[in-house]
């Protein structure tokens, strides 16, 4: 790769940098099943937490749990995609390592959030419960 070359791969300022990010979370979202799937199941929990109307220290707690996985699920996607450029799309023990582990990295962060919602939320449903029974 030629000098020239390498420079089409650099963003210049920031708008081409956030450009680049944008494009990149629009190719995982239409390509990620996944990331579909967190993003919805984000919207569901968000809007759970405003009807509870959650205080500004469960906010912070409930937004960090849903970024970790989503940088997760990104970071996952990113490694998938390089691993098959590398072994081009054929089979190979180490590749299949780095997805599983890239895999698992999610799962325990989606493992994480899920701890948090419940601590977030159980004891306002729980309450909500005896209230009406």
């Amino acid at each position: 790769m030629n000098m020239d070359s390498r420079d089409n791969f650099k963003n210049n300022n920031f708008y081409q940098s956030l450009s680049s990010a944008l494009d990149g979370y629009k190719q995982a979202f239409l390509t990620e099943r996944n990331l579909r799937f967190h993003s919805f199941a984000a919207c569901l929990v968000m809007v759970l937490a405003a009807l509870l109307k959650f205080t500004f220290v469960k906010w912070l707690f409930l937004i960090v749990a849903m970024g970790f996985v989503f940088v997760a699920e990104l970071f996952n996607s990113a490694i998938e995609a390089v691993v098959d450029l590398a072994c081009d799309y054929e089979w190979h023990p180490l590749a299949k390592r780095a997805k599983d582990i890239s895999a698992a990295a999610v799962m325990i962060s989606a493992l994480i959030a899920i701890a948090i919602g419940i601590i977030l939320f159980l004891p306002l449903v729980w309450q909500i419960i005896i209230e009406r029974f």
